[in-house]
């Protein structure tokens, strides 16, 4: 597990912040690359099946039954050879989000998690604020904001933000 940022950084959309444990996801792929060598094989043992036994129902040299026999293997063998295609790309998926990239451009404005700890999927894990537009929050006692409502007749407050490099 790396962290490649810290509060306070520069970063652009795509750029990798923190890259968690991935040989879990690894073995996944490599798991799923192997069923679909497997699956391709029974599927290519299936085809020349089919192929040869189609030639001698032809001929009337096999039955109905042995016919349907082996269409039906060769159908079963082509739907796990697209069923082990779909679980590479899935966990090839996967295996890309064990690197965690910045959504947009913007300043990371603080981290969640520090490295080693485990966090579940979905969980937030940094914040990365787009300063393009500022924003200030401004929170008050109860009591502040009676204040500001009666001294203003409703919500409406002039607010100045003096900053130290002016």
């Amino acid at each position: 597990t790396n962290r490649y940022v810290q509060a306070g950084d520069r970063v652009r959309a795509g750029q990798p912040l923190f890259r968690v444990d991935s040989r879990d996801a690894m073995d996944q792929v490599d798991a799923a690359r192997s069923s679909v060598i497997s699956a391709q094989a029974s599927y290519k043992l299936a085809s020349s099946t089919l192929s040869r036994y189609k030639a001698l129902h032809r001929e009337n040299a096999i039955s109905d039954l042995a016919m349907d026999q082996t269409q039906s293997q060769y159908d079963v063998a082509a739907a796990q050879l697209q069923q082990a295609k779909a679980t590479l790309s899935r966990s090839q998926n996967n295996l890309g989000y064990t690197t965690l990239r910045a959504d947009r451009n913007g300043v990371i404005g603080s981290t969640m998690y520090e490295v080693g700890q485990v966090v579940s999927a979905g969980t937030p894990v940094v914040l990365v604020v787009d300063d393009r537009q500022k924003e200030v929050h401004i929170s008050l006692t109860e009591k502040q904001a009676i204040h500001i409502q009666k001294e203003t007749g409703g919500w409406a407050a002039v607010v100045s933000l003096y900053l130290q490099n002016g």
